[in-house]
């Protein structure tokens, strides 16, 4: 019995069957974590982000275009909440104007001795310049699925992309 796709999937959830929706979960649940960690430096921000990706997600059925990429979606709706709690997160430290709290998280070491400097790079950068970045280098995105997921045009998803490393590379010389 052949698997179903994830637009199958999509169609049975969208029908009531919560099974059909499990399932998503299960094949798309890591990739949604890893993008949320690695955006936010913070496994238990990555937990919570995760698990409203995939309860909008439900929410939202019947916003899913078909012909598009399950993936896809999960990611840009992942992208975006992450957006949305740097977002809250900085009009709360600007209104506590100065008490607020300093979280640096960095990923395990991989055993590269420049990965810890690259996760604080990474870390430092606009949240826009890091999703675009994480997806397309961490999560092997092209770019013009970079910029399907970020819902943006290719030229700003390339902008991105390359401000984000010139970025991440002054920092890195600057630590030198």
């Amino acid at each position: 019995m052949d698997e179903p796709t994830d637009a199958d999937l999509v169609d049975r959830s969208r029908r009531g069957d919560i099974d059909a929706f499990a399932e998503l979960v299960r094949r798309h649940q890591d990739r949604v974590y890893h993008l949320a960690c690695r955006m936010t430096q913070s496994p238990a921000d990555a937990a919570d982000l995760t698990q409203e990706t995939f309860l909008r997600a439900h929410r939202k059925l019947h916003r899913y275009r078909e012909g598009h990429s399950v993936g896809n979606w999960l990611l840009a709706m992942c992208a975006n909440l992450t957006k949305n709690m740097f977002r809250t997160r900085t009009r709360q430290r600007q209104a506590d104007a100065g008490h607020a709290e300093m979280r640096v998280l960095q990923a395990p070491d991989r055993g590269h001795p420049d990965r810890p400097a690259l996760e604080h790079a990474l870390a430092r950068l606009d949240p826009k310049e890091r999703a675009a970045v994480t997806l397309h280098y961490m999560e092997g995105l092209s770019l013009p699925e970079v910029a399907e997921v970020l819902r943006i045009g290719l030229s700003a998803t390339k902008m991105r992309v390359h401000r984000g490393l010139r970025h991440m590379q002054t920092w890195l010389e600057d630590r030198s």
